[in-house]
């Protein structure tokens, strides 16, 4: 089976990630983005002190790009910007979209692209490079939560095979025989693997 490539890349943009250079021990996650033709939206939430939230959101509403913001609490607030098409205009053009959380410190926004073909992403990436600094961090087949193809094989299997059910229909020493691999190893896995959908899952709720 074929699975979608997720690339996480490190980059700079003009927009969010500016006024995060001005209090740098402040951190954000802008959330559920959406853009029109002429204009971007997020709900944005710091994690800082009270004295950098403040100064963080005093710099972002008085930011050239920023043409609304609402504050919601001391710790969220929407915000509308006019939007800057080179970056993601090219990866579209290309299949590729972007997770709809995207996490800024520093002035480097660190966010995953999504999309099925590998060289057409570094094709575009090479391109944009020319015009904006980006690092990227990791290339890797998306396979759900970012597994490893070890964890993969493994929970294909233990939902083939039943395990997830109520009541369970296999165990761990069964999937272990299978995969003639010790009772420890498969716990082991289970356990990471289970712990990579819960933070996932829990980082986006």
């Amino acid at each position: 089976m074929e699975y979608p490539y997720v690339i996480k890349l490190a980059v700079h943009h003009d927009c969010w990630s500016n006024p995060t250079e001005k209090v740098p021990d402040l951190s954000l996650r802008v959330f559920g983005i959406s853009c029109e033709e002429q204009t971007a939206y997020g709900i944005t939430k710091m994690t800082g002190t009270n004295e950098e939230k403040k100064r963080f959101y005093d710099a972002v509403r008085n930011h050239p790009y920023t043409l609304e913001t609402k504050k919601k609490t001391n710790d969220c607030f929407f915000i509308r910007i006019k939007r800057d098409t080179a970056f993601y205009t090219k990866l579209i053009e290309n299949n590729y979209i972007p997770e709809n959380i995207v996490n800024i410190q520093d002035g480097i926004e660190t966010e995953k692209l999504f999309g099925f073909s590998k060289k057409a992403l570094m094709n575009s990436l090479n391109k944009i490079k020319e015009e904006r600094e980006i690092k990227i961090v990791s290339v890797q087949p998306f396979a759900g939560y970012e597994l490893t193809s070890k964890e993969q094989e493994l929970l294909n299997l233990a939902i083939k095979r039943g395990y997830y059910e109520l009541p369970r229909k296999t165990y761990i020493i069964d999937l272990a025989n299978e995969l003639d691999l010790k009772k420890s190893t498969i716990a082991d896995r289970l356990r990471r693997i289970e712990k990579k959908i819960i933070q996932e899952y829990y980082s986006k709720n």
